[in-house]
């Protein structure tokens, strides 16, 4: 069964009469190729949905999330800073204070 293959880890899954979705959701999969190869090394080494996870594999799928999450950060930062300058507020523009005198 070839790990990097999510058929494989899939079928794997399956041929132990559990359902594959479940499976995945339990894991936290997104169904990515790196994902679903710590699923395949969670399973070979006896996890099972309803279990926690391994330490050392738990760790590379928060990893894996949080370089998710960096990368659409950047691109968030990157639309922020293409942002046009707001215009500079004229004194006619501000609303006047309830202290203010008027002469």
């Amino acid at each position: 069964m070839n790990v990097a293959n999510p058929q494989g880890v899939r079928a794997l899954v399956e041929y132990y009469k559990f359902d594959w979705e479940t499976t995945k959701r339990a894991f936290g999969s997104d169904n990515s190729l790196e994902l679903n190869s710590l699923l395949h090394q969670a399973w070979i080494s006896g996890w099972r949905p309803g279990q926690p996870i391994p330490p050392e594999i738990q760790l590379k799928v928060l990893e894996h999330f949080r370089k998710l999450f960096d990368a659409e950060m950047e691109a968030y930062q990157a639309q922020v800073r293409a942002l046009p300058e707001p215009k500079p507020k004229s004194e006619d523009d501000r609303p006047r204070s309830a202290t203010a005198k008027s002469s």
